[in-house]
């Protein structure tokens, strides 16, 4: 799944955690990874399926994700923190099924 941001030119591709080799997935223990590949993509590993159950994780790596773009971009996250709610909301809306474009 990819997911544009157009305002900013940044895409967030999604991809099944159990498909890569990054990091240890403990058996039993849900867990999500966020890796930037350059200033305007990024990509978060996640579990295929996306339950109520993984929420806490798909909020985790959404903030890393956040922390790419206003480093990259030299941006205050504090003082943009409104501007960053709505990407929030709008990155875990899509991810989690409940997008607006659904």
């Amino acid at each position: 799944m990819k997911i544009q941001i157009p305002h900013i030119n940044y895409t967030v591709t999604i991809k099944d955690i159990n498909k890569t080799n990054k990091i240890n997935i403990f058996k039993n223990k849900p867990t999500g990874l966020a890796e930037q590949v350059d200033k305007n993509n990024a990509i978060i590993y996640l579990p295929k399926k996306i339950s109520h159950y993984h929420h806490g994780i798909v909020g985790h790596e959404i903030i890393h994700v956040l922390q790419f773009i206003a480093e990259d971009r030299n941006m205050n996250f504090i003082l943009e923190q409104e501007h960053f709610a709505y990407i929030f909301m709008y990155l875990f809306g899509e991810i989690c099924g409940y997008g607006y474009n659904k």
